[in-house]
């Protein structure tokens, strides 16, 4: 199971961040092998690795391997999009209230992946 990652700068509510990646991990999936893929930027893939190396332990019991991996600039992350996009099974963004969403939310969701946007305080 693939999931994307991507934010605003502004963005600092880690709370809402595993909020929305306990809702991707909601989501029914096949095999036993979780990656998830920071599309940026720098808070956001911090919290894409924090959550990765505090969560391997007990997905290790339950017989799941997670791993990271990030994806700059722009040009390849709409590349990667389009490679992955019938493996991607979700699509988390993450802002405050008031700020757009990115042009990966967009296509992400023309090319058929659920996507969720979270919005902090």
């Amino acid at each position: 199971m693939i999931i994307a990652t991507e934010g605003t700068k502004n963005f600092s509510d880690y709370n809402t961040f595993m909020r929305g990646i306990g809702v991707a991990l909601s989501y029914p999936f096949e095999g036993k092998n979780i990656k998830i893929i920071s599309l940026g930027p720098n808070n956001i893939n911090d919290y894409t690795i924090s959550f990765c190396n505090l969560s391997e332990r007990f997905l290790k019991q339950k017989g799941l391997t997670i791993s990271y991996s990030i994806k700059y600039p722009i040009k390849s992350q709409l590349e990667f999009l389009e490679k992955n996009k019938s493996s991607i099974k979700y699509y988390a963004f993450f802002s405050n209230k008031g700020e757009q969403s990115s042009m990966m939310v967009a296509s992400a969701q023309m090319s058929g992946i659920e996507v969720g946007v979270f919005k902090s305080k």
